[in-house]
């Protein structure tokens, strides 16, 4: 009995079918870019982070570095002095025009001293809680004991304590001036273009090698 011209070994299909797959998942894995999400992260605020007010505010504004979900009780903000005491709280409001903006009413009027903004928020570009809080005061200065504190409250919040960012107006001399910074996009584009590459490499290897299975099969049922 002649064999049909496209007629492939059982061995040879379980092979194509296999190499068939890894090329499916490489591609998948491998060609396509990332998506990397994070937290609605704390930006700035009003008052501004170690703000030292002449007056007590009337309300608290807060920007984050993604826009908030609308959910009761998701974002919140909460006024405590040291001791932890909570003075003022309720939800935040949202800006319409920038969700990513938050803002609330302070109704009550507070006395001299140090206070805590806490707050809390969904953010809605990957559904992510977060919690933080920054620090004010009013009628005085920071002592240095609790700049130093409020210094560490900014590492955590992955901000600069003000007055300790670099200086932008200082000139770098030659030998310590950093590399320029590649673009974020270039660098993206690089690597997708470097992945894409692997991956047509290896399906051109992958087509060459199935290739000769079938050949080699073809040459079996003839002889």
């Amino acid at each position: 009995m002649t064999s049909s011209p496209l007629a492939i070994p059982h061995a040879g299909r379980g092979i194509l079918l296999l190499a068939a797959l890894l090329l499916a998942i490489l591609t998948s894995t491998v060609g396509g870019p990332a998506t990397v999400f994070a937290h609605a992260a704390y930006d700035r605020s009003e008052p501004a982070f170690a703000a030292e007010l002449d007056a007590a505010p009337q309300r608290v504004d807060l920007w984050f570095s993604q826009q908030l979900f609308r959910q009761e009780g998701a974002n919140t903000f909460a006024i405590r002095d040291p001791a932890g005491t909570e003075l003022a709280a309720g939800e935040l409001t949202l800006d319409r025009d920038d969700r990513r903006h938050a803002f609330a009413e302070i109704t009550i009027v507070l006395s001299q001293g140090r206070y805590f903004l806490a707050w809390t928020n969904l953010s809605a570009d990957d559904g992510d809680d977060e919690a933080g809080r920054t620090v004010f005061y009013v009628g005085r200065a920071a002592t240095a004991a609790e700049i130093e504190e409020d210094r560490a409250l900014a590492a955590d919040a992955l901000i600069a304590y003000p007055g300790d960012a670099p200086d932008d107006d200082a000139v770098p001399g030659p030998t310590d001036a950093p590399a320029p910074p590649q673009p974020i996009d270039l660098a993206e584009a690089q690597t997708e273009g470097g992945l894409d590459d692997a991956v047509i490499g290896i399906a051109i290897v992958g087509a060459f090698a199935i290739t000769g299975l079938v050949l080699t099969g073809r040459r079996r049922e003839r002889s």
